[in-house]
């Protein structure tokens, strides 16, 4: 089956919606089939800023079915007030062999320390943008791109360690509080230690996605 016929049938998938001013904006959808290319997705109540969408811009929309990563990417067909927007399919394709690179947003405490700086650091409870192959997270102090850094990720809590990697930084960005964040791709990693941050990304992917189907629901009801 095609990634665009095994959208239709998921009840939340991620998409990041383009802003003006080359920003990007991450939020959880539903989609809906229309007339091939073109499809619908609807946000809850408060999520889409219709005057900040850029509608010259591709949305990217993934979503993970039966461990394979999913990834369609549609331009803006039509801004629909207050929470719809139409896409238009402009290609789609699957990670089969990138099991590692699926991504989800989450909360864990970790340690980190770049190899130019001698003094280990400490996060709890940091919102991470986490997979098997890299880590987004806030940092401290300075770094440049392809500084390694050893990290510890602490996925239940300070102070067992889960997983030790060494990631070499590839993206830094400044978010609108002013704070810093680096993205690291993993150059060292044990195996069990990925299998274990992978497992754990689907372990959190099903929660988050069990309580936004939740919600929805009760969105729904409260709309009759």
């Amino acid at each position: 089956m095609a990634p665009i016929d095994l959208l239709a049938e998921c009840p939340l998938v991620r998409i990041n919606v383009p802003l003006i001013g080359r920003r990007v904006l991450a939020l959880d959808c539903t989609p809906e089939e229309t007339m091939p290319p073109f499809f619908e997705v609807t946000f809850s109540p408060g999520q889409l800023p219709i005057d900040e969408i850029d509608p010259g811009g591709q949305c990217t929309i993934s979503f993970d079915v039966g461990g394979l990563v999913y990834v369609v990417r549609a331009n803006i067909d039509k801004i629909i007030p207050p929470r719809r927007l139409r896409l238009a399919n402009v290609q789609s394709y699957s990670n089969m062999q990138k099991r590692e690179f699926f991504r989800v947003d989450t909360e864990v405490s970790l340690l980190y320390r770049s190899d130019k700086e001698p003094v280990q650091k400490q996060v709890s409870n940091a919102r991470v943008n986490l997979s098997g192959g890299g880590i987004r997270f806030p940092v401290e102090g300075r770094f440049r791109m392809r500084d390694k850094v050893d990290v510890k990720l602490c996925l239940k809590g300070f102070p067992e360690v889960d997983a030790e990697c060494v990631g070499r930084v590839v993206r830094i960005d400044e978010t609108d509080n002013g704070k810093v964040e680096i993205a690291l791709a993993f150059v060292e990693i044990a195996p069990r230690d990925r299998d274990r941050i992978i497992s754990y990304c689907f372990a959190q992917q099903r929660e988050q996605l069990r309580k936004r189907v939740k919600v929805k629901s009760e969105e729904s009801s409260d709309d009759r």
